[in-house]
């Protein structure tokens, strides 16, 4: 076989026939020791560091026996002196088999580990011109046998390699290896330098697009929450804007595309930032339009799945090490630490429905006075049980439930006296997850929840506390509707009461003609006057029969404090999802409620009664078309002075974007309104 083989290489046959004979005489069932022999004979004619005439017929031989690659790859890396002419660089840009590449791949990021980066000319000329293949599909972080400070090394190192030919590739099949294996301290030591090194090179043509993938997959990787984004959104729009806003682009038309692709998926993948999502819609105004592009599934397929601690971001921490630039068009806007009674609260994964809630309730003062009055009470219980006999036990009457109502309210009490003593900035997340591990299963999962939702499970669990707390406690939201049911026949007023926490107002689906519908207009119509007639007719046990009706609610004890949620969501039984209302509706800043206080005495349906007036001190807003899919974020006001409160992110607004948001706005809709009774 041997003779064979080497008489076939020695011939004066053509390159083409003496391919022929390699694959007959490969074809045949050969055995570990003949592959190795047949290895030998092959590498014996191609003395390292040459490049002999049958080169090609040599590569198309040790190409088809395994193990082979890896040492074409050493023998080019090993060897600076050849030129990339050499037939182990050809080699090395032909080959597309996974298992092949597998110990060249740790050969490389041993040499990225160990060797100064002024040494690594051939492995960068192989990530430059070598097509990469998905190794983080195939290859595993512990196979490496790399620690923790050099997978950091290397990721340093790629990320400031330039981003021309198969770079971008290689970076990103990197930086999904360590995401696949969960390296997260690796990407939080080495991640800040990538994202920076990278932006740099997005003033230049040559590199831009590279550039552009390796922040795709970086930006839109990492969606548990906008931080990550937000903090380098400067270095990234400064560098962009550029090509865009300065025609002629120098830049290709498909690069554009793929730009407009990319701000696409940013804008679906973190709304409610309006002051960065202005910047990105006007960007894509002035690139190539997109003829087909499924945003959606766009963004899902570059999605991380794996981000289990969203508190933990793979880069960095907000503002920690950036400082980003101011890029509100307001000139008032500031940092948190200079809006003092206004603190974020860091998005511990998809947990925005949780903070814009906690920021109504923080912004609540009363809600405030109630966490002081529950720190004095537990002091006392304290005191209380330290002195008591060590023989008395626990009432047998106290529930599980109990002891979960109470966990949580200690808790969310908690974190709002670490809020109000903190004063500004950014609480410590140590609080907002511990308030967190109290809350039900649902509500500590990655998955977004309504806020409405929430609201109530919270509310409900701080009025369950069977602590002594102030008589008020139960009147900070609860309002009290009573409805008036008239017998046509006797006229009998019969009269039932409820409590209600919110006022929940029905949005239209379709918009009107003319203007938004005033939020005044929508609450009247939810206490008009309902006949009660044929299938619905009443039973009136003064006439001892159904007769029809007149059903009237109204509002019979107004709240300290009124929320109104607006119904956006709502299923649709033909498509069985459920759905986003996106009608704009008129929500001013000061309501009249009607209030009617005799709710013993049935009322004619044209009397007006009195009229309670509330003040808006904040606004729950969903960002967003789609009821599964969104951002929520929170409009507080304090002494005229209206502040955005974006998760950890606090922002001094004009009014003018508070009123656009409040009155006409079609994505950014307000969904919990928060008003405070005038003079109370």
């Amino acid at each position: 076989m041997d003779q064979i083989l080497q008489g076939v290489l020695l011939s004066d046959k053509s390159d083409d026939e003496k391919k022929l004979c390699i694959d007959h005489i490969l074809s045949c069932s050969l055995s570990r020791e003949q592959h190795l022999s047949i290895s030998g004979i092959c590498w014996s004619l191609w003395p390292e560091g040459s490049t002999p005439a049958l080169a090609c017929v040599l590569v198309h031989a040790l190409g088809q026996l395994p193990n082979q690659f890896i040492v074409c790859a050493r023998r080019y890396l090993n060897n600076p002196a050849t030129s990339e002419d050499d037939a182990c660089f050809r080699w090395m840009q032909m080959e597309t088999r996974h298992a092949e590449w597998i110990p060249v791949i740790k050969v490389l990021f041993l040499f990225l580990s160990m060797r100064p980066a002024q040494t690594l000319g051939r492995v960068v000329a192989v990530f430059q011109h070598c097509p990469c293949v998905p190794f983080s599909s195939f290859l595993v972080v512990k196979d490496l046998y790399l620690n923790t400070e050099k997978l950091a090394n290397i990721l340093i190192k790629c990320g400031r390699l330039p981003m021309v030919g198969h770079t971008c590739a290689w970076l990103k099949q990197v930086l999904l290896l360590l995401v696949h294996g969960e390296q997260w301290p690796v990407l939080l030591t080495g991640g800040n330098d990538v994202i920076l090194s990278v932006a740099e090179q997005l003033q230049s043509a040559d590199t831009v697009h590279g550039s552009l993938v390796v922040l795709e997959t970086i930006f839109l990787g990492f969606q548990e929450n906008a931080d990550v984004f937000l903090a380098f959104f400067p270095h990234f729009y400064d560098r962009v804007a550029p090509w865009v806003t300065t025609p002629p682009s120098a830049l290709p038309h498909s690069t554009l595309v793929y730009l407009h692709e990319f701000l696409q998926g940013l804008l679906f993948a973190f709304p409610g930032h309006p002051f960065v999502q202005a910047k990105l819609r006007h960007l894509c105004t002035l690139l190539p339009p997109l003829s087909t592009f499924d945003v959606e599934a766009f963004v899902e397929d570059l999605r991380w799945t794996n981000c289990k601690q969203g508190h933990e971001s793979p880069f960095a921490t907000i503002d920690s090490q950036i400082s980003p630039s101011d890029y509100s068009p307001s000139a008032t806007r500031r940092h948190a630490d200079d809006i003092p009674g206004f603190v974020g609260l860091r998005n511990v994964g998809n947990t925005c429905y949780m903070n814009s809630v906690l920021q109504g309730l923080y912004h609540t003062l009363a809600v405030r006075s109630l966490a002081v009055a529950s720190l004095t009470t537990t002091s006392t219980k304290l005191k209380r049980r330290l002195g008591a006999d060590t023989t008395t036990t626990t009432s047998t009457s106290t529930t599980s439930s109990n002891r979960s109502s109470s966990s949580v309210a200690t808790e969310f009490f908690h974190l709002v006296r670490q809020m109000h003593a903190q004063g500004s900035g950014c609480v410590d997340v140590k609080h907002v997850t511990r308030f967190r591990a109290t809350l039900a299963a649902e509500f500590q999962t990655s998955r977004q929840q309504d806020a409405s939702e929430f609201l109530h499970y919270v509310w409900d669990h701080v009025t369950a506390r069977r602590d002594p707390a102030p008589a008020w406690k139960d009147s900070v939201f609860t309002g009290k509707y009573a409805r008036h049911i008239t017998c046509s026949r006797c006229h009998a007023v019969s009269t039932t009461t409820e409590e209600f926490l919110d006022i929940p107002v029905p949005v239209p689906t379709a918009a009107a003609i003319g203007p938004p519908l005033p939020l005044l207009t929508l609450l009247r119509a939810q206490f008009a006057t309902e006949s009660l007639t044929g299938a619905n007719a009443y039973f009136c046990d003064g006439c001892h029969d159904r007769v029809d009706a007149t059903k009237r609610t109204v509002v019979a004890d107004a709240p300290s404090h009124l929320l109104v949620t607006m119904s956006r969501f709502q299923y649709n039984l033909q498509r069985g999802v459920r759905e986003k209302v996106c009608t704009p509706v008129a929500c001013t800043t000061s309501l009249h409620l009607p209030v009617h206080n005799n709710v013993d005495v049935g009322l004619p349906s044209n009397l007006g009664g009195d009229h309670v007036t509330y003040d808006l001190y904040a606004a729950t807003i969903h960002a967003g078309s789609r009821a599964d899919h969104g951002h929520y974020y929170t409009f507080a006001r304090h002494e005229e002075r209206w502040v955005l409160l974006n998760d950890s992110r606090v922002t001094s607004v004009d009014e003018g974007l508070v009123h656009h948001t409040l009155m006409q706005s079609t994505t950014d809709t307000p969904y919990i309104l928060w008003y405070r009774r005038r003079n109370a």
